[in-house]
């Protein structure tokens, strides 16, 4: 299985990124030194904390084994939760090409909507369980 994390981009952020083909971070990011990501599990959560009532938001998905070691899972003591950190840029290389980073991207999804996310969490988790 390839476990997927996901990240949480305003959509002008991730438009500038897909132009540029690299991610480097929201201004939260670069204040603490990494990008921020959720596992499945965690990203609802993440959502009603920190987007609740945005307009839109992008989620994207990424291998988390493509990161390479600049992927570190660290405990968030608010949380109590480890949380899945990225010490680097995100490369901006959609998929189906060979050892690609993002997996997808689910553009202008209202936060509200959390049943729908779940739907395509559920979706995209089981298409990288069984691929074909």
């Amino acid at each position: 299985m390839t476990e997927l994390i996901y990240k949480i981009i305003k959509p002008e952020e991730w438009e500038e990124a897909e132009k540029a083909g690299i991610y480097y971070g929201s201004e939260h990011d670069n204040r603490d030194g990494f990008l921020h990501f959720s596992t499945a599990a965690q990203l609802p959560e993440t959502l009603r904390l920190h987007y609740w009532g945005a307009w839109a938001v992008v989620i994207v998905a990424v291998r988390a084994a493509s990161l390479g070691s600049a992927l570190k899972y660290e405990h968030s003591a608010t949380r109590n939760d480890d949380f899945p950190h990225l010490y680097a840029p995100l490369d901006i290389v959609i998929e189906p090409a060979e050892g690609a980073t993002v997996v997808a991207a689910f553009v202008n999804v209202p936060s509200t909507e959390q049943d729908f996310l779940q739907h395509w969490l559920e979706e995209l988790t089981a298409k990288h369980k069984n691929p074909l």
